[in-house]
């Protein structure tokens, strides 16, 4: 069995305690509400996890691209390199000093080694508190 994406977390850092927790700093869920635009984030944080039943090392890409009707651009690209045993993992992928320039449907998609499909492609929301539903006034309010 190939590695396979289990799910990812969308924050703004990731840190590891000495005792081995993660600790999770500024967790979204799936839209970012700022102020204005164009905007910048000091980090940006995806935490993936994924399980593989066998021990391995990856060659990995993250881009950061904005969609729209009008165009599809990438704004940021890294790379890394992992190690795991078998059974479930964590691979934290941060960028920093990020600029936001538009309000819209954004996606990081991760490649492992050059695959011809990607591993992992997680959407989210850049939005102005004016584009929220009337009477909500952060993607919590569960109104």
């Amino acid at each position: 069995m190939a590695a396979k994406h289990l799910y990812s977390i969308i924050c703004d850092d990731v840190r590891r305690e000495d005792n081995g927790k993660l600790l999770i700093l500024g967790m979204y869920l799936g839209t970012i509400v700022v102020p204005g635009l164009p905007t910048a984030l000091p980090t940006f944080t995806l935490l993936t996890f994924f399980e593989d039943e066998r021990p391995g090392e990856w060659n990995w890409k993250a881009t950061l691209q904005f969609q729209s009707l009008e165009r599809n651009r990438t704004l940021a690209e890294i790379r890394g390199f992992a190690k795991f045993n078998p059974g479930q993992g964590v691979l934290p992928l941060k960028f920093v000093g990020l600029r936001f320039d538009d309000s819209g449907l954004y996606h990081v998609v991760v490649e492992i080694d050059g695959g011809r499909d990607p591993f992992a492609v997680i959407p989210f929301n850049v939005l102005l508190p004016t584009q929220l539903p009337p009477g909500q006034t952060s993607p919590l309010s569960g109104r």
